[in-house]
């Protein structure tokens, strides 16, 4: 499989590009799920720390973040963000920490093991504490993208035989794919797994989390998008791929 080189100036521009708004929806469920001011939460691949920062203007004060790329990691202590530590992309660093919320935003798609990577993240958690889960759904079958994996009626109609053969089969397992190498960075180029709800809500499950809420769009929450996202299956045709979770045991 071909590698992505994080330590690309560019990608640390791409991601700076994005604005406040665009993190909305995830800050809004971790300040809905943190119990107070004082809650320990992580976010993991927080980039340059913009999450973090944004809690932290609004009282969060006790953040975390764990980032694979050097760059950013520098990035986020330049800004005044001292708790951001760099990790191999697996094993978070936080030897017997644990948090009432841990936190992954477009993150899941470009780790080499998900399922390990979601399971140290689990580790991690006090009991009852939340996870939330935000990802591309590159099962989608609906809304247009350029993303090969997305991108022309052939493909669409294929994710929609892979859901359907997921939904009637009890076994749930993330495909792998090659990410898009190119000179100008794309969001998603570095994707390496097939993100799905039905994929997540299953090692989810298998990993002692119940699942409080989930939804097919992570940036927007229209009346219509609600109903759409309510409609039984469309959610897993939608765009995205957004979980809160609870560990239970």
């Amino acid at each position: 499989m071909n590698k992505f080189n994080y330590e690309n100036k560019q990608y640390l521009e791409k991601l700076n590009e994005l604005s406040e708004s665009y993190y909305s929806k995830y800050i809004l469920f971790i300040k809905k799920y943190l119990k107070s001011n004082e809650s320990l939460f992580l976010d993991v691949g927080c980039g340059s720390g913009i999450v973090l920062r944004l809690l932290k203007s609004q009282g969060y004060e006790n953040g975390y973040g764990a980032e694979i790329s050097k760059l950013f990691v520098k990035e986020a202590k330049s800004r005044g963000l001292s708790n951001v530590y760099h990790y191999d992309g697996t094993n978070l660093p936080f030897n017997g920490q644990k948090f009432d919320l841990i936190g992954s935003f477009n993150v899941l798609e470009h780790t080499s093991e998900p399922e390990i990577f979601i399971k140290n993240q689990i580790s991690k958690l006090k009991l009852k504490g939340i996870l939330i889960v935000a990802c591309p759904n590159f099962l989608s079958v609906l809304f247009r993208s350029n993303h090969r994996r997305l991108k022309g009626l052939g493909r669409k109609l294929s994710n929609l035989l892979i859901i359907i053969s997921k939904l009637l089969s009890p076994v749930y397992s993330f495909e792998r794919m090659d990410p898009v190498i190119r000179k100008k960075f794309e969001y998603d180029d570095d994707a390496i797994v097939v993100t799905n709800l039905l994929d997540l809500k299953s090692i989810l499950k298998k990993n002692n989390c119940r699942i409080i809420y989930e939804s097919g769009f992570i940036n927007y929450d229209t009346a219509l998008f609600r109903i759409i996202n309510v409609i039984p299956l469309a959610r897993y045709l939608l765009p995205s791929c957004f979980i809160v979770a609870q560990k239970i045991k």
